[in-house]
């Protein structure tokens, strides 16, 4: 045997020479009749034969025709001879054993009879010009019409309607009933086989075969004839039971109920006719037994589910595949123009699972050994599956997959490819990934296709596939888009080279890169091209800065960190192009200020020419600031702005203390009466000298005009002298009161030596106790006297 079985079929021509030449046949729908139409006009009508016995031993045949006629025929010849028994046969059953001659039970109803008779007969071989004797005959009262009798020994067992029935004709012609089919096991017809090199015979139940033994008890483990389908006969050969079922004949070993095929074999077998089902529990039970072979089994019916369009289901079993007997990278190719570039991979991974790692993944067998194998791209294991892509060529090449069932397929491989890439051993997880990523959005799962390309680098996600994915996340939402940009560290020049300028992704994915604290946040460019693409927002928007703009917090040019002014403007969810509303210039603005007055790292040169014409006065003065054009940034806010405290503020923290009185020659260009108040202000705030104020007056300008602001300054520094008394004074009043309190502590403070003596016994104190008066003795010293502590 290699692994197959081969059965040929003998054709008999019994017609005699010379007999009509059949001209026609015809057979009647039941398949239990032939019609012949002969040359000579007549007609011959032959009955079907529903049992046939073939006896080596004595060369003879048995044929039991549809009727109830018998005819026992030379194996050689095939002449027949009938043989003589009264009625009707209704079944028959042989049995041969060596060195003794065959037996032939035969089980017919007499003419008008109510019960059956078995007849043993023993038959002679076909050269001895005899049929036989007979050995025994019994009745079987009770029984009408008995079915599929077997030998067990040298007894009987046969079905009579629902009950199975014992008889041994060769022992006294006993008869007794062995047990009734359950009803609800009456779906399969009762029937019996003998096996005659064990001695045993196998009684149906249902699906379940029972092993009785000569006394007609039950022997071994029941044999589960489940899953086979409908049984149309069983026979028994040698040690083995022979299972026909309308698509295939099966052999299964009568003792153990297991197959002699091996099972790998019945598995390629199956799946050879189309029977995913059957294979499925071949490979099931292999792998409840822990067989190697049943990882290969599973991916083969996982596969040939796929081939059929069953996604959910074959998707199930080749969840249950190990990645040494299949990885499910080798999918990838059901998309071969979009995975393309992972082709030669697989090629590697078909070879690596079909001859990698071997506790071998087919079994004992050597993987060269004929077995088929779904791991090679040219093997019949990928021919024939469908292509899941969409497009021309593509739709060409899906083989029996309609438009719904596409939807329906990347449905099923979806969850199929989140579980594959966290399995143990899995590989080309970067090519999974990126599949996922087109199947979710080829869904058009907006939220998880971004979630997924979003997550950080962590993940096997390429960084080609997730900037090949960036213009459709930003066609469904800039939101998604600014989270893919965000949480994953991609090229900037190739994400900056896909953003649309004055989208409203870019701006946003530039200030995650100033403020993410990588690498990228300490490039100029980087904070340049913010600065310039809020400004060209700002621009596109019509919208100007002055008083009612955000008023920027210039970083350190604050005294005491006291913020001028900071505002934030929530988001706006939208499309990525289109004109800024009102809300987005709000916040367009705010993230300029801030980052005019936090970032250190601008071009001043290239913002300050973009700034012109905006309007943008305070982000001007940041600019300046940090170009080092001090007195530009000052006349800006005390010229066009007039925000002397921020003027004074810059001042005391940026320009040299020497040149603040140069302050006042700016605000006073122009020689408006307005700013000689504003100059007034500043020599307040920096603690100038007025007459500076004065020396830095043009010469044209008229005195009258400057009474009252110098009558106030005048006025202001006598407050200012007058103040600065009052606190002289105060604190010499408080100097005073505290060196009195100290020379009264002074005067109570008592000094005890080793020459101290008693106040009033005059004897030395040394280590002894002694006590110091609280009051001094009258007409005494000013110090507190000390005596001794006396036990009078």
């Amino acid at each position: 045997m290699d692994g197959r079985w081969v059965f040929r079929v003998w054709h008999a021509q019994n017609r005699p020479a010379g007999a009509p030449v059949v001209r026609s046949a015809a057979l009647d729908s039941s398949g239990s009749r032939v019609c012949l139409g002969l040359e000579d006009g007549s007609l011959e009508e032959h009955r079907a034969i529903v049992g046939l016995h073939y006896l080596s031993s004595v060369s003879r045949l048995v044929a039991l025709q549809e009727g109830g006629s018998l005819t026992l025929l030379d194996a050689g010849s095939l002449r027949s001879q009938p043989l003589p028994l009264k009625g009707i046969a209704l079944a028959t059953c042989a049995n041969e054993e060596p060195g003794r001659a065959p037996r032939l039970a035969v089980f017919h109803r007499p003419r008008g009879a109510r019960s059956c008779r078995l007849t043993v007969l023993l038959l002679f071989p076909a050269e001895s010009g005899k049929l036989g004797q007979v050995a025994a005959e019994m009745e079987l009262p009770g029984i009408a019409s008995p079915t599929c009798p077997a030998w067990v020994g040298a007894q009987l067992v046969c079905a009579a309607g629902m009950r199975y029935c014992f008889a041994a004709p060769l022992a006294g012609g006993s008869l007794r009933q062995l047990f009734d089919v359950p009803p609800e096991l009456a779906y399969v017809p009762p029937r019996a086989v003998g096996l005659p090199s064990l001695a045993q015979a196998v009684v149906l139940l249902g699906e379940t075969g029972i092993r009785i033994n000569p006394a007609g008890h039950p022997v071994g483990d029941a044999l589960s004839l489940e899953g086979y389908g409908a049984l149309r006969a069983l026979s028994g050969v040698g040690r083995h039971l022979l299972v026909w079922t309308p698509e295939r004949l099966c052999v299964l070993e009568a003792d153990t109920g297991a197959c002699p095929v091996p099972a790998w074999d019945q598995v390629r077998d199956a799946l050879a006719h189309g029977e995913a089902e059957a294979a499925l529990r071949l490979s099931s039970r292999g792998e409840a037994r822990g067989e190697a072979w049943a990882q290969a089994g599973l991916a083969l019916v996982g596969l040939a589910l796929l081939r059929g369009a069953r996604f959910t289901e074959g998707l199930a079993v080749l969840d249950r595949v190990a990645c040494h007997a299949f990885q499910p990278a080798q999918l990838l190719r059901l998309w071969p123009q979009r995975m393309a570039s992972w082709l030669p991979l697989l090629e590697a991974l078909d070879r690596a699972t079909r001859h990698g790692d071997p506790g071998d993944v087919m079994g004992a067998d050597p993987p060269d050994a004929g077995l088929p194998s779904p791991f090679a791209a040219t093997g019949g294991g990928w021919q024939g599956l469908p292509v899941l892509e969409d497009g021309r060529d593509a739709k060409r090449a899906r083989r029996g997959v309609e438009q719904e069932q596409l939807r329906e397929a990347v449905e099923a491989f979806v969850p199929y490819f989140f579980r594959a890439r966290e399995m143990e051993g899995a590989q080309a997880k970067d090519g999974i990934d990126t599949l996922i990523l087109h199947l979710l959005m080829d869904l058009g799962a907006e939220d998880e296709a971004a979630a997924f390309a979003a997550v950080p680098n962590a993940a096997a996600l390429p960084e080609a596939a997730a900037l090949a994915a960036l213009p459709w996340v930003l066609a469904r939402g800039w939101e998604p888009g600014l989270r893919l940009l965000t949480r994953r560290a991609l090229p900037v020049d190739l994400v900056l080279g896909a953003l649309p300028e004055g989208g409203r992704v870019r701006w946003r994915f530039l200030r995650h890169l100033v403020h993410c604290g990588g690498e990228a946040a300490g490039e100029e460019s980087v904070h340049t091209a913010l600065a310039l693409e809020l400004l060209g927002l700002l621009r596109r928007g019509g919208r100007e800065g002055g008083e009612g703009g955000h008023r920027v917090v210039l970083a350190g040019a604050v005294a005491d960190g006291q913020e001028i002014e900071e505002g934030s403007v929530a988001g706006k969810e939208g499309t990525e192009l289109g004109e800024p509303d009102e809300a987005e210039l709000e916040e367009v603005a705010a993230a300029l200020s801030q980052h005019l007055g936090q970032s250190t790292l601008c071009d001043p040169r290239r913002v300050l020419h973009a700034l012109q014409g905006l309007g943008l006065d305070r982000e001007e003065v940041a600019m300046h600031r940090l170009a080092g054009n001090h007195m530009e940034a000052l006349r800006l806010l005390c010229v066009r702005l007039r925000d002397v405290p921020a003027a004074a503020a810059y001042a005391r923290r940026h320009l040299p203390r020497d040149l603040h009185p140069d302050l006042l020659g700016v605000v006073l260009a122009g020689g408006a009466p307005t700013r000689h108040r504003d100059a007034a202000r500043l020599v307040a705030a920096l603690g100038l000298d007025p007459l500076g104020l004065v020396a830095a007056l043009p010469g044209d300008a008229a005195l009258c005009t400057l009474g009252d602001l110098l009558a106030g300054l005048v006025a202001e520094r006598r407050h200012r002298a007058r103040a600065a008394g009052l606190r002289r004074a105060a604190l010499q009043a408080r100097l005073t009161a505290a060196r009195s309190r100290l020379a009264a502590l002074e005067g109570g403070r008592v000094v005890v030596t080793e020459g101290t003596v008693c106040a009033r016994s005059g004897a030395r104190i040394g280590t002894r106790v002694f006590t110091v008066r609280a009051e001094p003795p009258e007409g005494g010293p000013g110090l507190r006297p000390v005596s001794l502590n006396h036990a009078d």
